[in-house]
């Protein structure tokens, strides 16, 4: 994913409400969020990265993973 944009188009509002506040948060800035979304892997859900989870229809497995590191949980 190479933008915001893209990013965006995987999730509904209600999720976006959520999740870009805490990614904006944990990251400096937007150019960071594309960078963890496409970079980051996941121990907890087979080494993929946030992209490859929303690629192949596995967000919610992102967004459980997201809240489980919100609430100290560890990754």
């Amino acid at each position: 994913m190479n933008s915001i944009i893209e990013i965006e188009r995987c999730f509904t509002q209600e999720e976006l409400d959520y999740l870009m506040p805490l990614l904006k948060k944990w990251t400096r800035n937007e150019p960071e969020i594309i960078i963890w979304f496409n970079t980051y892997q996941i121990s907890a859900c087979s080494n993929q990265t946030p992209c490859k989870l929303c690629d192949s229809g596995e967000k919610e497995a992102l967004i459980q993973y997201i809240k489980h590191i919100e609430f100290n949980g560890f990754s």
